[in-house]
């Protein structure tokens, strides 16, 4: 949600209402949820319109998508000033094509006569700052024959790669995670079809592992046992 400070920014406030949506869905929707993000809209931005949002949006998949996007468009701007030279969508095509082929570039091989398993690098072209395959070859065609196709798929690991470093998917997930438990945590069908749900998410939208998943969601559990203890031990008399 960022700090109040910003708040007046336009641009930070087009990036609040649709992390706010996108949160909305990510978390389950549920009144309880819908609370908890009411409440950090308030205490982070002067706005309004950003609890009504939390407490009236429909959401749905797309707002999530929509936030991916953003989040990705980020991460590759953010890429792109190492790469120079292009501009546009064949530099974002460059930099997730490269980062496609270093996710690629570590392997796991077994030491003859040891039984042991080391790491070998099998560097791509472009990562290492080697040759690419149109420098070494003189002939076109067996050039374009020898490199490798760009597919959808390829594109979604390589976004995938990116969006699996990225600081504010892990923020964004650890967000929806503890809406998604607030003040339901007694309930253990809804637990559970609370971590299902945030999983989904993480998995599909941003490809995130079962065990970076798995992580997170401890981390929330941990949080609110530990809310739950202060407030056996010290009391709240001064409410949620």
């Amino acid at each position: 949600m960022g700090s109040w400070d910003s708040a007046y920014e336009d641009d930070a406030m087009d990036t609040r209402k649709l992390y706010c949506k996108a949160l909305v869905h990510a978390s389950g929707g549920s009144r309880l949820a819908r609370d908890w993000i009411a409440g950090c809209a308030a205490l982070t931005s002067p706005d309004p319109s950003l609890i009504y949002t939390a407490l009236q949006h429909a959401a749905t998949e797309a707002d999530v998508e929509e936030l991916r996007e953003h989040i990705l468009g980020r991460l590759l701007g953010q890429e792109s000033p190492r790469r120079g030279g292009r501009s546009g969508g064949s530099r974002d095509n460059e930099v997730r094509t490269n980062f496609g082929m270093c996710a690629e570039s570590e392997k796991e091989v077994v030491v003859p006569g040891t039984g042991n398993v080391a790491a070998e690098r099998a560097v791509a072209p472009n990562c290492a700052g080697q040759p690419s395959i149109h420098e070494r070859d003189g002939e076109d065609g067996a050039s374009e024959a020898a490199s490798p196709s760009i597919t959808s798929e390829g594109i979604r690991d390589a976004e995938h790669y990116l969006l699996q470093r990225s600081r504010e998917v892990r923020c964004f997930m650890y967000d929806a995670m503890t809406a998604s438990l607030f003040h339901s945590n007694n309930d253990l069908r809804t637990v559970e079809a609370a971590r299902r749900h945030t999983f989904w998410i993480g998995l599909a939208q941003f490809g995130l592992s079962f065990d970076e998943l798995t992580a997170l969601w401890r981390l929330v559990e941990a949080e609110l046992l530990l809310k739950k203890e202060k407030i056996k031990v010290l009391g709240q008399p001064w409410g949620e």
